[in-house]
């Protein structure tokens, strides 16, 4: 078991272990709405299994995994770009939306090609009508097309609508943007410093400055409350329609790798490099913690709210899924 320790200061938030899988490693994991199934990605394969089998299977799509979700009826698995029906076992848009946001963000090359750009990072509505990727693109080596002195990133808004698909370009300029998140009415992204932009009209509406680069990224289910952690194991709280920070507190002795809000917005997991999984007030009181075997690297809660999921990197790694509340 990869639980090394358990304590619960302040409140009656509990965690109680109902599944560990063990050498399974992932960089995304998500619960469907019961929190009865999971879904783990990696570099190249996502793992489905559920918490009444110990049986598990992969299902592809041999690309990188970049984001990991439920969509919100449970039909489809959400990885970024494509889509896998669950019902039909098959995956959906491999290479029409991919291509799309590649070709919006590239466009001063008259014919694009993937091995000048790929895909970063990427993060998806729970509805599927809206994704937003990060890409970069690497000069070529002999200078003859790209240009430039180092890498260009682009941060690119994919909305799916009733007259299709369109790719609209967020951010262009050297500037890395690998945290990315979108809630019911904004997107947000960054590294040191969080845009953020209005999900409809794409307008910008606020830029959040941290001291050191965000790792993960995390609305609260009304959408107007962002989390932040970065680099240094802070938790920063931002009101976002005020652009206010209204907690900051350190979660995390090192580097902190992952945040997500309970759906009930109550309160909020984050993982670090610390080896603890910990549960928060927003206001930074801390309410319950578990020390694992190694790095925590991702966290996901069920849609109902009654399951919590996160990822370790140890030796060896673990998936473990907790009963919240239990």
């Amino acid at each position: 078991m990869s639980g090394a320790g358990r304590t619960s200061p302040t409140s009656e938030v509990a965690l109680r272990l109902v599944e560990d899988v063990a050498d399974r490693y992932g960089t995304h994991v998500a619960l469907d709405d019961a929190g009865r199934r999971w879904a783990l990605g990696g570099e190249s394969d996502i793992w489905l299994g559920s918490t009444s089998s110990a049986a598990a299977v992969s299902i592809g799509p041999d690309r990188p995994v970049y984001a990991l979700g439920w969509s919100d009826d449970g039909a489809m698995l959400l990885a970024g770009l494509e889509r896998y029906d669950l019902e039909r076992e098959t995956w959906l848009d491999v290479d029409d939306r991919t291509g799309a946001v590649l070709a919006a963000s590239r466009p001063d090359l008259p014919d694009p090609q993937p091995r000048w750009s790929a895909v970063v990072a990427a993060a998806s509505s729970g509805d599927g009508s809206q994704v937003l990727v990060a890409t970069r693109r690497h000069p070529a080596r002999d200078g003859s097309r790209g240009g430039g002195h180092g890498p260009v990133e682009r941060l690119v808004a994919l909305t799916v609508g009733a007259e299709g698909e369109s790719a609209t370009v967020l951010h262009a300029g050297s500037r890395e943007n690998r945290a990315l998140a979108i809630g019911r009415r904004f997107l947000a992204a960054g590294g040191d410093t969080v845009r953020v932009w209005e999900r409809t009209s794409l307008e910008l509406v606020a830029e959040l400055r941290h001291d050191f680069v965000a790792r993960d990224l995390a609305f609260d289910p009304d959408g107007g409350r962002l989390a932040v952690v970065t680099a240094t194991g802070e938790v920063s709280i931002w009101e976002v329609d005020a652009a206010n920070r209204s907690a900051t507190y350190q979660a995390h002795e090192r580097d902190a790798y992952a945040v997500a809000f309970h759906p009930s917005g109550s309160f909020l997991a984050t993982g670090g490099q610390d080896g603890r999984l910990a549960l928060w007030a927003p206001d930074g009181t801390p309410l319950h913690e578990e020390r694992l075997d190694g790095w925590v690297e991702t966290v996901a809660f069920s849609g109902d709210g009654t399951h919590l999921a996160a990822t370790t990197w140890g030796r060896p790694p673990h998936l473990v899924i907790y009963a919240v509340n239990g």
